[in-house]
């Protein structure tokens, strides 16, 4: 009877480690394809910027590697929210699998894509509308009261590529112990605001 009960143990320890690297396996996998998109999204962003000051485009011209193919993309407010949409529900959606450190990170990301989110979600509704901000003549965010769009929308995807990194590097080292970070005063008071805020 010992056997049998210790077998039985044994089996359905067995079952539940496959379950949860199973389930370990597709949370990363959703994790590597939402960064893979990110990271394109990014380096659009990025490449834009090159075009204006690298080689001296004008901003209308620089919509990245897509705009060289379809031009209009650049300017399609409906194509950015839709994006903005995905990546803070994304973020959202992931966020239930990280821990420690890697959470605090993915939460910072989450607090910066929310305002990235609420300034295409402006930008958006002032083109169905026809009723500029600001008394503008297009479309127009409250970020760019200081800077010009191209500029600022490369700020705000950094700031929210920055902690996506460091969240994801954390979360695939599955040592977060090791990670002297998480307990750095900064990371400290950063965790007790965003714990307050989400």
């Amino acid at each position: 009877m010992f056997q049998t009960t210790s077998l039985n143990q044994s089996a359905i320890s067995f079952s539940n480690h496959l379950f949860l690297n199973r389930f370990a396996w597709t949370h990363a996998a959703k994790v590597w394809l939402y960064m893979l998109i990110v990271f394109g999204h990014f380096s659009e962003h990025a490449i834009q910027i090159y075009q204006i000051y690298g080689l001296g485009w004008i901003p209308k011209e620089a919509g990245g590697i897509l705009g060289l193919w379809f031009p209009g993309l650049a300017q399609a407010e409906v194509l950015h929210l839709a994006y903005n949409s995905f990546q803070l529900a994304g973020l959202l959606i992931l966020l239930s699998g990280f821990v420690g450190g890697a959470r605090l990170w993915w939460k910072a990301a989450i607090v910066a894509q929310s305002w990235h989110y609420i300034e295409h979600y402006l930008l958006q509704v002032q083109w169905i509308t026809g009723i500029y901000l600001f008394g503008a003549t297009e479309q127009m965010s409250i970020g760019q009261l200081f800077l010009p769009r191209a500029e600022l929308h490369f700020i705000y995807n950094f700031v929210v590529f920055v902690p996506t990194i460091i969240g994801t590097i954390l979360y695939f080292h599955q040592k977060q112990n090791t990670f002297t970070i998480k307990n750095s005063p900064f990371a400290i008071q950063l965790n007790l605001l965003l714990t307050k805020i989400i």
